[in-house]
């Protein structure tokens, strides 16, 4: 009787490799054995659990907060540079200063609302 099977192929680091040879002589089973194992124990994977991001678990919420506040900052901080620098020289300091300032401020807090909203589904 014979067995509808397929066979695959990957193409892994020579370490990993080397940690499959080892643990198939470790535990006496061939490699085609040891992965077969170890995907019947993993269960099936279903395409839903990277729908948010590629993340299966949603990331800490400590962690969310600090690439919020990063990236919002760093945002801001190049705004705020690029037009302070770039904005027409003819313009005098004040205005300048005003309009950079200002775009920053903008700039960065709609960056963290979209790295929020990004990271908190």
């Amino acid at each position: 009787m014979a067995i509808n099977t397929k066979t695959l192929s990957v193409r892994v680091p020579i370490d990993v490799a080397k940690m499959v040879e080892n643990t198939c002589k470790q535990r006496g089973l061939s490699k085609n054995q040891l992965l077969s194992e170890l995907i019947a124990s993993q269960g099936t994977i279903k395409v839903n659990d990277f729908n948010k991001g590629g993340v299966a678990k949603p990331m800490d919420d400590f962690l969310t907060s600090i690439l919020v506040s990063v990236g919002g900052f760093a945002t801001g901080a190049c705004v705020y540079h690029l037009l302070n620098n770039h904005l027409p020289k003819e313009w005098d300091e004040e205005t300048r200063e005003l309009v950079s300032v200002f775009s920053a401020i903008a700039s960065g807090f709609a960056m963290a609302y979209g790295i929020d909203k990004a990271t908190r589904k």
